[in-house]
């Protein structure tokens, strides 16, 4: 009997320490499963990695190539320097002749205002002497005027009263004094007419 016990017990014992391997068994399958994935989530992983891959990599492209070029940008070539130094050249030289072409204008401005306004006092101061040469030749001719047509009424009152017109009209017809008065007449006519066109003259050059 006591034989029977003990084999109950080697029994349980038995039965205990299989149960407890099957746990632990249990346990470290599913501390197994844990880290591990399924075979769909895993290719799943695998091709988003590979998305993530080249999106970072044409990212990093992208980025060297727009360096790239703010460099080229920045550090023109030798070509697009001559060019750009070329033109700043010419640039100043069209510069140059303008401010040249400027300056020569205004010399022959100033020599052409010189020389006309030279020209034109001296115009004017010739008007202004034949001028007062006419003017003292006007007053010069009324005087004259004056003191003939004085002197030649007088004398033909004197002739009017001792005679009829008639009678003297004729014979005064040849007297110098007659024609000299007659004479006089059209040189004061057309010195008056001369006069007044160097009025003209003088106000259109004022």
């Amino acid at each position: 009997m006591s034989q029977a016990v003990d084999d109950h017990g080697f029994y349980e014992e038995w039965e205990t320490a299989k149960m407890m391997e099957l746990q632990d068994q249990e346990l470290r399958r599913a501390r197994k499963g844990a880290w591990r994935l399924p075979a769909s989530s895993q290719g799943k992983a695998v091709a988003l990695l590979y998305i993530l891959s080249a999106f970072f990599f044409v990212l990093l492209m992208a980025l060297i190539i727009s360096s790239l070029q703010k460099r080229s940008l920045l550090l023109p070539s030798p070509s697009v320097t001559a060019v750009w130094e070329a033109l700043e050249e010419a640039r100043l030289r069209s510069e140059k002749v303008h401010a040249g072409s400027w300056q020569n204008l205004s010399h022959v401005q100033q020599f052409m205002e010189k020389q006309t306004s030279g020209e034109f006092t001296a115009f004017r101061r010739h008007l202004l002497n034949v001028s007062r040469e006419v003017e003292n030749m006007r007053a010069k001719m009324t005087q004259c005027e004056a003191d003939c047509g004085k002197a030649l009424s007088d004398r033909l009152r004197v002739l009017g009263e001792r005679s009829p017109p008639s009678a003297w009209l004729l014979p005064l017809m040849g007297n110098p004094w007659f024609e000299l008065f007659t004479k006089l007449q059209k040189k004061q006519r057309s010195y008056k007419a001369a006069v007044k066109s160097l009025r003209l003259w003088r106000a259109r050059f004022r």
